[in-house]
């Protein structure tokens, strides 16, 4: 495994990473690994070496990491703690009134068999799977037959020459055999 597709997450110079961070992602023919940042101690991204959807090599750098720059974001970019805060006794007493049902929106109209399509690329493990699909297709023979055929006399017949036990049954396939033989 020499050549590799790369997809940059999410990382620009100047962001911050710490450890498990996923920096990257490499696709092959058979597997998507994610680049993870593993230094114990963060750092902030200097430079990318690549850039999306090139080809790489096994041992290939990507990114310039600067190890122990930079700070985690901070606290209040993160969710806010809720403040709480206490009702008075009496207001909790009360139980609150329902709220009206809501008012029915304008659904925009659109046939019910049209479809919204759109293309995405393929990823190569993709790819892949559909050049062996379509090969396996163009290369061995898959058909499948039916012939209807009326059973009836067959069936008189085994009712006939069923004996009690299990021994002595006539299965159909004595039949079948018979057919392709002739």
């Amino acid at each position: 495994m020499t050549i590799t597709i790369i997809t940059i997450s999410s990382q620009n110079p100047g962001d911050y990473v710490q450890n498990d961070d996923v920096i990257a992602q490499i696709e092959t023919d058979k597997v998507t690994i994610d680049v993870k940042y593993t230094e114990a101690e963060g750092g902030t991204v200097k430079q990318l070496l690549v850039n999306n959807d090139d080809t790489v090599t096994v041992g290939q750098p990507v990114v310039v990491v600067a190890v122990g720059e930079g700070s985690p974001p901070a606290a209040a970019e993160q969710a806010p703690a809720k403040p709480k805060t206490e009702a008075p006794p009496a207001a909790a007493a009360k139980p609150a009134p329902p709220p009206p049902p809501p008012q029915p929106t304008a659904v925009p109209s659109q046939p019910a068999n049209q479809r919204i399509e759109r293309r995405v690329k393929m990823t190569r493990l993709r790819q892949r799977v559909a050049d062996r699909l379509k090969g396996a297709q163009n290369t061995y023979a898959m058909l499948t037959t039916f012939n209807e055929v009326d059973m009836t006399g067959i069936m008189s017949l085994r009712q006939e020459y069923k004996v009690r036990g299990g021994e002595g049954i006539l299965g159909e396939v004595v039949f079948w055999v018979v057919c392709w033989c002739v």
